[in-house]
């Protein structure tokens, strides 16, 4: 953490890279970003990612745990390998640089939560897994 902020004020960016730890209100948070980047070494199922596309954010995910889920690589974003710092940094850069693409990520990420992560479409699922295991 400490290494990331003084690499972060070295190079002059303490103003456009922002690391956070847990915050309560985190849409107010999610709404000043153009790209969400989770650059985690483990992950379970991220729901910050979830959160971060439902508001049409880009997203920039390492390819661990349950994010590609979440990012389909291409379409909603990229998932770049954990611990390759130049693959996720020209993933950020595509995207600074190419706004359509940010803004299609974006459309495409709110369209995949609001067709496969609601609440209520996740209960369904997981009752007709029940029915299935019942059933059987």
């Amino acid at each position: 953490k400490e290494k990331i902020k003084h690499k972060t004020q070295q190079l002059g960016l303490e103003n456009i890279i922002i690391r956070m730890d847990f915050q309560e209100n985190i849409e107010m948070i999610l709404n000043q970003l153009d790209i969400l980047v989770n650059a985690s070494h483990n992950e379970g199922f991220s729901r910050i990612i979830i959160e971060a596309m439902s508001l049409k954010k880009a997203v920039v995910a390492t390819d661990v745990g349950g994010n590609a889920e979440a990012v389909e690589e291409g379409r909603t974003g990229f998932l770049v390998p954990p611990r390759n710092s130049t693959a996720l940094a020209s993933a950020i850069l595509q995207l600074v640089e190419d706004l359509p693409l940010r803004n299609s990520f974006g459309c495409a990420g709110q369209e995949k939560v609001l067709k496969e992560f609601l609440l209520e479409k996740m209960v369904k699922r997981v009752e007709k897994v029940y029915e299935e295991v019942i059933n059987s």
